[in-house]
């Protein structure tokens, strides 16, 4: 058996510093950073949310061109110093996001209720979408071509929109004996609200 120093040195050159040891003295750099961060992923989450978010942020920046594509795509150009013939630099990324997405013509009746039909994008499993709070955001084009934005449930006052689970004693058959990809179905109608106003006596 090795002695106590052996085990000493051995423990000390195994042993792997944490990522705040290594950038000790920079923790206000990153928590800047990831403030930045959570407040771009608060106030974009779609596409347009996106571009417009984006253009917002570097509109009047130095050496930086915006390029818009109908609010959907951004094309930024920023000048170097070099001349041109000694190349550009091109990145490429697109904007995405899961989501559920209302289709072209999601509205419908059935038995007295307004029911909307979804269609999910974006590869997370489907049982993540339940029982969270969840928001609806989007733009409504009126027929003299106005735009229109919508944002709904983000505000502490505003409709809390969910997808709600089975209950435990519900869920017994319905869940509980079949694999996880058969216990949770998508693109499910959604129950926008009730078509019944008044009774008749």
């Amino acid at each position: 058996m090795p002695g106590k120093k052996a085990r000493d040195k051995t423990d000390s050159a195994s042993r792997r510093a944490s990522g705040w040891e290594v950038l000790t003295g920079q923790t206000e750099r990153i928590e800047a950073y990831c403030g930045e961060y959570r407040t771009f992923i608060s106030q974009a989450k779609t596409e347009r949310e996106v571009v417009s978010y984006l253009a917002h942020q570097l509109t009047g920046k130095r050496r930086i061109q915006l390029y818009e594509n109908r609010g959907k795509a951004l094309a930024l150009c920023r000048r170097g110093i070099a001349p041109l013939k000694e190349g550009v630099r091109l990145v490429i990324a697109h904007i995405d996001c899961p989501r559920l997405d209302l289709k072209v013509n999601p509205l419908y009746e059935d038995t007295h209720l307004a029911m909307l039909k979804t269609h999910y994008y974006g590869g997370i499993k489907k049982y993540q979408w339940l029982a969270r709070p969840l928001a609806l955001h989007g733009v409504v084009i009126r027929e003299d071509g106005s735009v229109v934005q919508v944002v709904l449930g983000e505000d502490p006052d505003d409709t809390c929109l969910t997808i709600e689970d089975l209950l435990p004693h519900l869920a017994a058959k319905a869940q509980y004996t079949k694999k996880v990809g058969e216990a949770f179905t998508g693109e499910k109608k959604i129950v926008a609200g009730s078509l019944v106003c008044a009774c008749k006596h």
